[in-house]
Order: C-alpha cells, then sequence, then structure tokens
C-alpha cells in the first residue's frame, strides 16, 4: 500500500516514544495540527496507529488529550520502508497504566517542545536521544553508567537511568550542551529514612557525583551536563532546592521547574527555571 513521505514521517516519531498527542507532533515535526489531522485519519483508517483518550486523573486543567501510539501494522510498515533499522521503537503493552502514559507524555511533551524551541533559532539545533546514542554507542542501547555514593552513611553502587537526554548544538562554534530529563510524577518519596529505597535524594546524589568524578565524561564521552527535573508542585521544587543545597559547589547542574510553570510557556528558552541553588535560571 502506498504510503505518502509525511506518514512515514509521522510514523517515525510515534515510533520513538512510547505515546504522543497532536500537539508533541505539531512540535516534534514542525507541522501545525491541521495538517496533521488528515495523515493521522489516513493511519489509524490503516491500523498502523491508535488513538485514545488519556483518563482526566492525575491531569491538570485543559482539554482531555487524545494519545497516539503504533500498532503491529505501523511497525511493519517501517520495515518495509527500511526505516525500522534507523530508529528504536518504542512498542509497548496495550493496556500500560494510566500513570505510564501521563509519565510518558510529560518526557515527550518537554522534548518536542524543546525541538521546536531550537528550530526557531537558526544556531541552534535540537540533538534527540537516537541521536545521541548513536554517538555514544553506535546503537541506540539504553543511556546509563553506574556510580557510586556515600548516602545515609552507607556506600551505594548503582546505575544512573534518565527518562531522557537530548541535546542543544550551537551551530556558531559547533558545541554541544546535554541535558538528562527528569520527569517526577510526586511518587517517589523525597527524602526516606532508610537508604534502600529509591528517592529524589539518592537521584540527585547520584547526578552530583556523576558531575563531581565526571563519570559521564569517562563513560558516556559527554564534556558536560545538566539536569531538569520537572516537578507536580512548587513545594516539591523547594524540597528539591533543599536536597541540593547539602553541596558546596556543583548546584547549577540542576534546573528544576514545576508543571504549572512549564505548562504556562511554551519556549524552552522562556522558562524561569530554579537551580539547585534557589536562583532563576534561563537556558540561553
Amino acid at each position: 500500500m502506498q504510503t505518502d513521505p509525511i506518514h512515514n514521517e509521522i510514523l517515525a516519531y510515534i515510533a520513538r516514544h512510547r505515546f504522543v498527542t497532536i500537539r508533541d507532533l505539531s512540535h516534534g515535526l514542525g507541522l501545525s495540527k491541521n495538517t496533521l489531522t488528515s495523515p493521522l485519519t489516513v493511519l489509524l483508517g490503516r491500523r498502523y496507529i491508535s488513538r485514545e483518550e488519556l483518563s482526566r486523573r492525575g491531569l491538570k486543567g485543559g482539554r482531555t488529550p487524545f494519545v497516539y501510539r503504533i500498532e503491529r501494522q505501523g511497525i511493519l510498515q517501517l520495515k518495509r520502508t527500511g526505516i525500522l533499522h534507523s530508529i528504536p521503537i518504542q512498542h509497548q503493552q496495550y493496556h500500560a497504566k494510566n500513570e505510564s502514559k501521563s509519565h510518558a507524555l510529560l518526557i515527550t511533551g518537554f522534548q518536542a517542545m524543546a525541538e521546536s524551541s531550537m528550530r526557531e533559532h537558526r544556531d541552534r539545533s535540537f540533538l534527540d536521544e537516537f541521536q545521541i546514542k548513536q554517538q555514544i554507542y553506535g546503537t541506540p542501547k539504553q543511556l546509563t553508567w553506574p556510580v557510586t555514593v556515600n548516602f545515609k552513611n552507607k556506600e551505594a553502587t548503582f546505575r544512573v537511568i534518565p527518562d531522557a537526554v537530548f541535546g542543544k548544538l550551537n551551530e556558531t562554534d559547533d558545541s554541544v550542551e546535554y541535558f538528562f530529563l527528569e520527569a517526577d510524577r510526586g511518587t517517589m518519596p523525597i527524602n526516606p529514612k532508610t537508604s534502600d529505597r529509591s528517592s529524589l535524594a539518592k537521584k540527585v546524589a547520584a547526578y552530583h557525583a556523576s558531575y563531581q568524578r565526571q563519570l559521564c565524561t569517562h563513560h558516556l564521552g559527554l564534556p558536560g551536563f545538566r539536569v531538569i527535573f520537572v516537578v507536580p508542585t512548587r513545594a516539591r521544587l523547594l524540597s528539591l532546592v533543599s536536597l541540593c543545597s547539602q553541596f558546596r559547589n556543583g548546584r547549577g547542574i540542576f534546573l528544576l521547574v514545576d508543571e504549572k510553570t512549564y505548562h504556562d510557556h511554551h519556549n524552552l528558552f522562556d522558562i524561569p527555571f530554579i537551580s539547585g541553588s534557589g536562583r532563576t535560571r534561563y537556558i540561553t
């Protein structure tokens, strides 16, 4: 069956992510929602993708979004065109929990917004996770590295796995700034009494240790990085600032924003992030 290039472009974008909305597609592909409506209808009719309404639970304000994901027929189409061999496929179970969808949409939405923001500037280009993984590994395998931290008087070694990674290529000098994204849904404990549980405190300590010891340079070849935390509430953001206050230096690698502030801004370079030292910072 003949497929237009725009159909394959949409399929490939959806295949890179677990779930996407039409707003994510518009930002990520640089196409208007009106332009996307017709090809999405065609792809739905051919059962290359599916669409469902996301439950309002866990969402704030606005209309309930429709969520698109790739289906088996869509994967077969990407195989026929040869696109499948050049992109990672995020094909998940059909009945993923709503919390998982909300988390995936936050990750996808932030990256799509960042890509759209950089497209507006001739001197900045967006590097997606797949491009960065290809640069590091030569294959789209999971980006991760080991770190040992002294946490609550216990030494522990574990692997850091960011929710996502993207880069900002500065065209003027070919330098790249790398960003690790952490989409916090408010379910992880902030700073529990025991050290064996996952927590924001442990995650912050791991990133800081990675920065101090230049582990990302050693394991990944990245010259530096910053960590963006998107958190559900302002109170949780302030708790993160408090966690970062324990460090004498290196607090500037953390850029924190609550979901309301993030959703109130449609351009990455307009978001007033709060650094780990509690100061307002903008990405430039």
